[in-house]
């Protein structure tokens, strides 16, 4: 494995084809053009504020 400052130099010098990598994908699939996104997140607890 190369040092990490060539490492990462490397890994940010790839940004670009890996964007464009994944943008071909996405665009390859068929949620692409779907009205519904798929979102992932923690859930937050909702709570009602009481009387005070």
């Amino acid at each position: 494995m190369p040092k990490r400052p060539g490492y990462n130099k490397r890994l940010r010098a790839a940004l670009p084809v890996v964007k464009k990598a994944i943008r071909l994908l996405a665009v390859d699939s068929d949620f692409w053009f779907d009205n519904h996104w798929i979102v992932d997140s923690t859930p937050v607890p909702a709570t009602c504020p009481g009387p005070r």
